[in-house]
């Protein structure tokens, strides 16, 4: 990664290793956030967890390097 600026990694929404994988070598976060609330409930759940997975990460001698999580909107339902 030393000659790229950005590397996007999509860990897709499940709490298993490769979600593991990607926090253990992630310094950013971003966090997509479908407007339906099947979605959010999932996006809570996740967030409720990360803390938990970064204590794991640490527990099997990882330090994570995460400076921060960004959620943002990844959809628009055209409804005011």
């Amino acid at each position: 990664a030393g000659d790229y600026d950005f590397v996007f990694i999509d860990t897709g929404p499940h709490l298993d290793p490769f979600l593991l994988n990607g926090l253990a070598a992630s310094d950013l976060l971003l966090t997509p956030t479908p407007p339906a609330q099947v979605d959010f409930h999932s996006t809570l759940k996740y967030l409720t967890r990360l803390p938990e997975m970064l204590e794991r990460l640490e527990e099997e001698g990882v330090e994570p390097r995460l400076s921060a999580s960004i959620g943002f909107m990844s959809k628009m339902t055209g409804k005011r």
